[in-house]
């Protein structure tokens, strides 16, 4: 129940969220445009630039949250999705019951009801973030094509990434109660590079993210990005690919951490 709670509440600290988007100033810039970076996204918004090699943070862009719900809930009507792949779950009777679908899936399906006469209906809107590769600054959002968008084409610096925002509407038909959503999901244009050298952790509440190197099962750096992690992705100026990010517990997460605890042996049963 613990954990529900925590997940709960940090849903409604996100509806206070203020859209921005900036480059932080504070943050010292790495000149080499080819050092392999990924990219992190986390739940209020920010996408993190890092040296997948150092962890040194080359720069911040901050968002939309990337989940909306409700500041006011019906206590016997409350969905809880699960911002790292939007499935949903049924919260009743202090029980969690999972949805067989997804937010993504609801919203393809859209209009569609349940065998209870629960109603489902949805839209999605796909759009391109233009991003300044040394800087994180965004340069534009194109929603579609137009001849503006082909000035940014021939910056060499600018890497696109494309979001899919997600709205869902749920009502039930026999108290009239409705549940409103807003999801946004990066999408990742390039395959899978099966050939990355590190694994990536995190925990399910909080901004705790590791770097494991895959060989030697060393520990390459740490990071606290302050909200929870809902994608990670190799970076590169023709596009990004996504990589595993394999969540964790907390007290596994700092058993990992620390340094007169054999994080190795434990690791053989978390990455396979």
């Amino acid at each position: 129940m613990k954990t529900i709670f925590l997940f709960i509440f940090t849903l409604l600290l996100l509806q206070y969220s203020e859209h921005q988007v900036n480059a932080d100033p504070d943050l010292a810039l790495i000149s080499d445009s080819d050092v392999p970076l990924i990219l992190v996204s986390t739940l209020d918004g920010v996408m993190t630039a890092i040296d997948s090699t150092t962890g040194h943070v080359k720069w911040k862009f901050k968002e939309h949250p990337l989940l909306k719900t409700p500041k006011s809930v019906n206590k016997n009507f409350i969905f809880l999705p699960n911002p790292q792949d939007g499935q949903l779950y049924f919260y009743r009777e202090h029980a969690l019951k999972k949805i067989s679908s997804s937010i993504h899936q609801l919203v393809q399906q859209s209009p569609c009801k349940t065998t209870e006469n629960v109603l489902f209906a949805g839209a999605k809107k796909d759009e391109w973030l233009a991003i300044d590769f040394e800087t994180g600054l965004a340069v534009e959002t194109m929603t579609k094509p137009t001849k503006d968008n082909s000035m940014c084409l021939v910056n060499n610096n600018i890497v696109f990434v494309g979001r899919t925002e997600y709205q869902l509407t749920v009502r039930n038909t026999s108290s009239n109660a409705v549940w409103n959503t807003t999801y946004f999901d990066y999408t990742s244009d390039m395959a899978p590079d099966p050939y990355h050298p590190n694994f990536y952790l995190s925990t399910p509440i909080d901004g705790k993210f590791l770097c494991i190197d895959k060989d030697s099962k060393d520990i390459l750096w740490e990071k606290d990005l302050e909200s929870v992690v809902v994608g990670t992705y190799i970076l590169k100026k023709n596009g990004m690919s996504r990589l595993q990010n394999i969540v964790i517990g907390p007290d596994t997460f700092h058993k990992l951490t620390k340094v007169t605890f054999d994080g190795k042996n434990l690791l053989k049963y978390i990455i396979k």
